[in-house]
């Protein structure tokens, strides 16, 4: 590995995602409802759950009628009003804020992307005088470090940032009551795919060599911006369901001729585990609405 590696590897991004928010909020104001199967009710949906009615069969964006069949024990709460949710989002970002001193993006009320690289390396400016002692990954690896060793420096950094996010989710816990899961990786989509594998209140860090291997057999809706419209004209047009067969049927020029440039560079690239989307802090008034987009859609555009 060379210069094309670090160039590829350099950033070091975290993923913190607030377990089943809606339940958890919930939860906190019952603290009964904590070992019992809730559902967050809107209309005749089962919008969330906590993980107890998950492990008893009930799923996100369920029909009530249905929950009730596999879990009749099943309680639930009414969806409150947004503008709660909001606040509380915002303190839990207070908290990022405050105890990361990075670029933090939040991503509709429950999720929040840091971008750690530049406090790396002003802690390797202040310690320059000394060697870093090996850090240890904290939480679960996906990926072998031996298989997929790479000699840019970013697993020394995914270490590191492991670290960091163990830090902040304790600190986000102790400070608001929430627990979270956090995802550590070179990029927002080997982050957020880290997070998402082992919840809740746990992390998980993706080698960035085997981020490549790793998403070939997922859907494509795994893949950032790939949503329900795409990925039924790729199944439709193209019989293409998972990401491998993205990568072998359809080239660049082809991708680009189907969805446009944007879109179709982004889907080739993402494809092969390539994400330069930046982490960005967005104005109040974008992020206001950014809230309001996703979560008062209708029910049927919830559904991933």
């Amino acid at each position: 590995p060379g210069k094309m590696a670090n160039e590829k590897h350099h950033r070091t991004i975290i993923h913190i995602d607030i377990d089943c928010f809606w339940a958890a909020v919930a939860m906190k104001e019952e603290p009964d409802l904590k070992s019992k199967p809730l559902g967050i009710q809107r209309k005749h949906v089962i919008a969330t759950c906590n993980y107890v009615a998950r492990q008893r069969g009930v799923k996100k964006m369920q029909h009530l009628k249905e929950c009730l069949k596999v879990c009749p024990e099943l309680i639930t709460r009414p969806r409150k009003d947004m503008e709660e949710y909001r606040k509380i989002s915002m303190k839990i970002l207070n908290v990022v804020q405050e105890e990361t001193n990075s670029t933090v993006e939040r991503q509709g009320l429950d999720e929040f992307y840091l971008d750690v690289t530049e406090k790396l390396a002003t802690e390797d400016k202040r310690e320059s005088h000394h060697r870093h002692s090996k850090h240890r990954h904290i939480g679960s690896v996906c990926g072998s470090e031996h298989l997929y060793a790479c000699g840019c420096g970013c697993t020394e950094r995914l270490r590191r940032g492991s670290v960091i996010a163990s830090r902040l989710r304790k600190a986000i816990e102790k400070k608001t009551g929430f627990s979270t899961s956090g995802g550590i990786g070179c990029s927002k989509m080997a982050a957020k795919l880290a997070g998402s594998l082992h919840k809740p209140n746990q992390q998980t860090t993706m080698l960035p060599n085997f981020l490549s291997e790793f998403i070939k057999s997922l859907p494509v809706t795994a893949l950032p911006g790939c949503g329900q419209a795409i990925s039924e004209r790729l199944a439709e047009k193209f019989g293409i369901n998972l990401v491998n067969e993205l990568r072998e049927k359809l080239s660049l020029k082809e991708l680009v001729a189907a969805f446009g440039g944007r879109t179709g560079v982004s889907l080739f690239q993402t494809a092969r585990g390539i994400d330069v989307r930046p982490v960005s802090y967005p104005l109040p008034q974008q992020l206001r609405m950014r809230d309001i987009g996703a979560a008062d859609k209708p029910i049927h555009a919830l559904i991933r």
